[in-house]
């Protein structure tokens, strides 16, 4: 990903476009090429510090845009020796809306550590020291637990998608913790996230919560084999029922729903399948007890009423 400091954070979804994108590509550009004008011969100070501050940075599993701010002047200082050399006659008025643009783009970014700096964290990171094992990874949006805490970091997809691969996709990573910030603060979860974890709560208990840092802490405290042998199941069954086997994939999602039984996309499927080997009420019975624990699944909800006329 190119720093925040650069591309703007107008890249961030969902207001990417083509024009956004072109500006920050030609940015990018001229970056470059001012840095080949300035330092052909021998590299200054500046451009020393700036090698060197990308070197450290980059690798890094944080890019948080606060972290480019002490050579936002010298990356400034680049753009202008490219159109310098490009442009040496309407350097003036191209610069000025150079300036323009990237002021523009990055209005976030220069107002990024102010908000930092009024939205603290220190009592959630202090709350994590003093009740998570020394050495436990935790998942997490950024790099400020692995920054503060010096923890190994396990980030969070960017899109959790449905409840039940949000969970798997977090107990795949093999963490016990999960940190997420609200949106508006620093390091903010992805959307969807808080309700993910919140329909999964047999799985993710709440176990800190910080309104004023805009923090929550979550434990994993559901059996985590399981419930990746359930996942497993699941999709083992959704393929034999793509390719019209109806007998194993409602075997496959029996197994599943075996070993958890709160497991809504698998009782879902089993109704369908239930139907198409002719089994009715056994398929009633499934979507009943799903809507009972889940009121609000339209699909459920719909098909019963579909093959039945009626709903509870």
């Amino acid at each position: 990903m190119l720093p925040l400091a650069l591309v703007g954070d107008a890249l961030r979804p969902p207001a990417v476009s083509v024009p956004v994108v072109a500006v920050c590509v030609l940015t990018w550009a001229a970056l470059v090429g001012g840095f080949v004008v300035r330092e052909e011969r021998r590299p200054t100070l500046g451009g020393w510090l700036t090698l060197v501050f990308f070197g450290l940075f980059i690798p890094r599993p944080f890019l948080d845009a606060r972290f480019f701010l002490p050579i936002f002047p010298l990356l400034i200082g680049y753009l202008l020796h490219a159109l310098n050399a490009a442009l040496p006659r309407a350097t003036p008025v191209v610069a000025g809306l150079m300036g323009a643009v990237l002021l523009a783009l990055n209005i976030n970014t220069i107002t990024h550590p102010l908000a930092a700096e009024s939205r603290p964290t220190g009592e959630t990171y202090a709350w994590l020291r003093e009740n998570t094992p020394p050495d436990a990874p935790i998942s997490a949006r950024g790099g400020a637990v692995w920054l503060y805490l010096g923890r190994e970091v396990a980030v969070l997809p960017p899109w959790p998608g449905a409840p039940e691969g949000a969970a798997r996709d977090l107990l795949a990573q093999q963490t016990t913790w999960i940190l997420l910030r609200a949106p508006g603060f620093p390091d903010e979860a992805p959307p969807g996230w808080h309700d993910a974890l919140e329909k999964r709560a047999r799985l993710f208990q709440l176990t800190y919560e910080n309104p004023a840092e805009g923090t929550r802490v979550y434990r994993v405290v559901g059996n985590r084999e399981a419930f990746l042998a359930a996942h497993a199941h699941f999709v083992r069954g959704v393929r034999a029922l793509a390719a019209s086997d109806w007998p194993g994939g409602k075997a496959a999602l029996d197994e599943c729903l075996a070993l958890e039984p709160d497991f809504p996309p698998a009782e879902f499927n089993r109704a369908v399948a239930c139907l198409r080997l002719g089994q009715k009420e056994e398929a009633r019975r499934t979507l009943e007890r799903l809507l009972a624990r889940h009121p609000d699944h339209a699909k459920a909800r719909s098909l019963l009423i579909q093959f039945s006329g009626e709903v509870p």
